[in-house]
């Protein structure tokens, strides 16, 4: 990967999608399970990967979607907050480069406290969907 050049960040933004995409599955089949109480838990779960599989072409959009979604909230919060702390930083006299490392600080602190919150909404609300329109 080192020879072409830009290569380590197209694989970096394929991991994202595939941590979102792939990430969840265990959360929608533990969803399913007790979407359906009366079914063995065994069963359900089973059930839960059969339809995230047969599914996957919703999901893979979905997941797509949330991933542009990820990517520019986590920019424009790191913008917000560079130009709030470089503003605040350069009356007081301090480095931008010390803005610059609490920005990324903060912003992902907003990734991991809310943003992946919303992804797991999101891809449940995505597989809940399919499992309206699919019964086994």
């Amino acid at each position: 990967m080192g020879s072409i050049p830009g290569m380590g960040d197209v694989m970096s933004l394929m991991k994202m999608f595939l941590d979102i995409s792939l990430g969840y599955i265990d959360e929608c089949c533990l969803g399913y399970t007790f979407y359906h109480p009366n079914q063995n838990a065994f069963k359900s779960a089973a059930d839960g990967v059969v339809i995230y599989a047969q599914n996957w072409k919703t999901l893979l959009k979905g997941a797509a979607k949330i991933t542009v979604v990820v990517i520019l909230s986590f920019v424009v919060v790191l913008l917000v907050s560079f130009i709030l702390f470089g503003g605040l930083f350069s009356l007081f006299g301090w480095s931008s480069f010390i803005a610059l490392v609490v920005s990324v600080l903060l912003a992902y602190t907003v990734k991991y406290a809310f943003i992946d919150s919303w992804i797991l909404v999101k891809i449940i609300s995505y597989y809940s969907s399919c499992i309206c329109h699919i019964s086994i």
